[in-house]
């Protein structure tokens, strides 16, 4: 399964997590029992049908982020150090449906985790997500404060570029998928907003 994953995506994924990563990965592979590596090829379905679901639905709300916890796959549809938890925030509303209510949501969820003892290790923002974090609003005053507490807050620069936030943002710091994707890769729980 290494050999064949190296041959094909060797190149594209060290580029993208570091060779580190990547070998550590290998490692735990290497170290799975037959049970494991049946739970594994049995995620990997689930993967697929997710995806051609989403394919075929149209529907974009299936992201599916999987990781490793307890030496067990595990599948989620919502530096060095492992992350234990990584809240992500693809929209500046909480939720479909009004954005009104949606707004009122997510400011009330961040005051929330602004209050709470258990915090995540970051908050990764991208696509719309971004313009929570824009200066003088409720949303990236509550940022602004989580990330007093060094909880890491991170918007994709193509998506603040895209939205011309650039020098707008509070409690933010912009960053490129490459470091995005490395902490993704390495976080023990990913939670999608």
């Amino acid at each position: 399964m290494i050999e064949n994953n190296e041959t094909k995506y060797g190149e594209e994924i060290r580029a993208i997590c570091g060779n580190e990563n990547v070998d550590k990965s290998n490692r735990k592979i290497l170290n799975m029992t037959e049970n494991q590596l049946a739970e594994a090829e049995k995620l990997s379905a689930e993967i697929t049908a997710a995806l051609a679901e989403s394919v075929a639905t149209g529907d974009p709300g299936c992201h599916p982020y999987i990781h490793w916890r307890k030496r067990k796959l595990v599948l989620f549809r919502i530096g060095d150090k492992e992350m234990e938890k990584v809240i992500i925030i693809n929209n500046e509303f909480m939720g479909t449906g009004s954005q009104e209510l949606g707004t009122r949501l997510m400011t009330v969820f961040l005051h929330k985790l602004m209050l709470a003892q258990v915090k995540p290790e970051a908050i990764i923002l991208y696509n719309s997500g971004v313009n929570i974090a824009v200066n003088g609003t409720a949303t990236a005053e509550a940022l602004a404060v989580i990330a007093d507490e060094n909880v890491q807050i991170l918007a994709c620069v193509t998506c603040v570029e895209y939205y011309k936030i650039e020098n707008k943002l509070k409690g933010a710091r912009i960053t490129n998928m490459g470091e995005i994707s490395s902490i993704l890769f390495q976080a023990e729980t990913v939670i999608t907003l």
